[in-house]
């Protein structure tokens, strides 16, 4: 499969249009991307956040995704996505963000 989603620029029409009637996905990692940035809005609309825990018992794969998209945030390759990220409210760095909270707190104090 990998050698029609690389070479879909020189296959036939009607061979593209062959493999989307069937449903082909071109691109899979976008494909991935977006399904997995849904979970994390169905994540935020049952939390109210977005700091999934790496290690999320309900849905171990989306708390691996979000570890990774925090590993991209000063990769110029994936802006688009960082801002849809930013749209829903992602944490880039949740350690230093509850810090930071902390820290207010005890000045309070």
């Amino acid at each position: 499969m990998n050698k029609q989603r690389s070479k879909k620029k020189i296959l036939s029409a009607i061979r593209i249009q062959k493999l989307n009637e069937i449903g082909f996905i071109w691109e899979i990692n976008n494909s991935r991307w977006k399904n997995n940035f849904s979970k994390l809005k169905e994540f935020k609309e049952i939390k109210r956040h977005c700091n999934v825990p790496q290690v999320y018992k309900e849905d171990h794969q989306l708390g691996i995704w979000v570890a990774e998209q925090r590993n991209t945030i000063y990769d110029d390759r994936f802006l688009e996505r960082r801002k849809r990220l930013d749209e829903i409210g992602f944490s880039w760095s949740p350690i230093d963000e509850k810090y930071e909270e902390q820290f207010k707190k005890l000045l309070e104090f």
